[in-house]
């Protein structure tokens, strides 16, 4: 996931720097609705299998939330411009720049995601994980 968001990025500088003519922020877009959603998914998925304990399985839900979410807003943010093909409004224009913060709020968790993985695999599993929640809840 940290990797597909990191291609994420790479794809919006390839649409905004280009030539519009060229159409490739269309990349950007294909990518933001058909990969992340299916690589979210497979990571909600992979840390129930790996039964990570409650809380790693609820933020590795965040970033599949978080980018259903940012995709929601854009479309929100598109029904706010006003005139002609290219007349964008100011509010439109605020709205569709908490795109890019959305963004990077589902990188930053994927980010504590793959630390905390990082630590559950040096202890040695994701049971420690859960004997740790379950102590904590008590």
């Amino acid at each position: 996931m940290l990797i597909a968001l990191t291609v994420q990025f790479y794809l919006a500088g390839i649409g905004v720097f280009s030539d519009p003519a060229d159409e490739l922020f269309a990349i950007h877009g294909m990518n933001g609705r058909f990969v992340l959603p299916i690589v979210g998914l497979l990571l909600f998925v992979s840390a129930i299998l790996a039964k990570a304990g409650g809380r790693t399985i609820g933020l590795a839900s965040l970033p599949l939330v978080l980018v259903l979410f940012q995709t929601l807003w854009f479309i929100l943010s598109g029904m706010l411009t006003g005139g002609e093909e290219g007349d964008v409004n100011m509010a439109a224009t605020i709205m569709v720049s908490f795109h890019v913060l959305i963004g990077l709020a589902a990188f930053v968790v994927t980010y504590m995601l793959v630390s905390r993985a990082r630590r559950l695999i040096a202890t040695g599993s994701a049971t420690v994980a859960r004997d740790q929640e379950s102590v904590r809840s008590v």
